[in-house]
């Protein structure tokens, strides 16, 4: 049976759960109602928000906790959005950070369940498909920003892709932040709910991160590549190895130029390898990195389960 939380309002990882959770989507007007009519939903569900929606969540909050009903709130905009939200966090009884880094800032400030938990993928979403009829060489769905680490991809990865003459096709904001020099390469816009139809129009996906070092915090995008069954070049992370991931079995990552053209060469010439190691990535995503287990984690710890998420070691 699925767990069931309520919400108060929609937020966009809420529907990458509803595959495996049962979401009550209520107002705060009708919150005391849906809490009363749903005596066996698990917790109060909330992500952070901006704007008019902070009142009425930290309200929502409050009353959760007056009905007895915990309270959850989960972020996947730590560590950059950490100073702008943490004040949310404080009114809910569980928190949630996509970096398991930020833990300590949490409970320097009081809050004691705080847990990591990383971006996932959506299996009902995210699947395999047969490659266009004339692929590029590379597809890349991502906006670009002026974090270090995209930079750093820009630099090291994703210009001397192009400029070694690659092909690639692009999805991402129309107005997405890239040099003139990537932005040729656009073709429409995407989100995370409807990526899985143009990972086809590339031979292998690059991946651009936002996260580099001392971070256990990666894109959703290395989850959904990987569970769409594509070979996979990015630029370096911290946080692959610690959510289990092993270079050049379930993707590769480079940190030069060269090694980018290096890894771009082989995918693209050693089909057979590629296909294995997408293989193993979509297998190993299937195994760990899905939100059925991103919703079960939170109902261990709802149920007062104190192990945390350990990958370890890719098996």
């Amino acid at each position: 049976m699925k767990p069931k939380w309520i919400t108060v309002g929609q937020t966009f990882l809420g529907n990458l759960y509803q595959a495996d959770v049962e979401i009550v989507t209520t107002s705060f007007a009708f919150l005391e109602q849906a809490i009363d009519a749903n005596p066996d939903a698990s917790c109060l569900w909330s992500m952070n928000t901006s704007g008019d929606g902070i009142p009425l969540q930290l309200k929502g909050a409050a009353l959760a906790r007056a009905k007895g009903l915990p309270s959850v709130w989960v972020t996947c905009e730590d560590p950059n959005g950490i100073g702008g939200f943490i004040d949310q966090a404080m009114h809910f009884d569980h928190v949630f950070t996509s970096d398991r880094h930020c833990i300590p800032a949490y409970k320097a400030r009081g809050k004691q369940s705080v847990h990591w938990l990383p971006l996932a993928a959506q299996p009902a979403l995210h699947y395999p498909a047969d490659l266009v009829p004339d692929p590029a060489d590379f597809v890349l769905l991502a906006n670009h920003y002026p974090y270090p680490a995209k930079v750093a991809a820009l630099e090291q990865l994703i210009l001397p892709i192009i400029r070694a003459g690659f092909s690639l096709s692009l999805h991402a904001y129309e107005d997405s932040g890239w040099p003139a020099e990537v932005q040729r390469h656009w073709r429409s816009a995407t989100s995370c709910f409807d990526c899985a139809k143009f990972y086809p129009e590339g031979r292998a996906a690059l991946g651009s991160n936002c996260q580099m070092r001392d971070t256990t915090m990666t894109s959703m995008r290395t989850f959904e590549v990987l569970a769409c069954g594509k070979p996979f070049l990015v630029y370096q992370s911290s946080a692959y190895q610690a959510l289990g991931f092993a270079n050049g079995r379930h993707f590769v990552w480079v940190s030069t130029a060269n090694e980018a053209i290096g890894a771009a060469n082989m995918l693209l010439s050693d089909s057979e390898r590629a296909a294995v190691m997408a293989h193993e990535g979509r297998e190993f995503v299937l195994r760990h990195h899905t939100y059925a287990h991103r919703a079960a984690y939170i109902e261990h710890v709802l149920a007062g389960g104190k192990d945390e998420l350990d990958f370890g070691a890719a098996t």
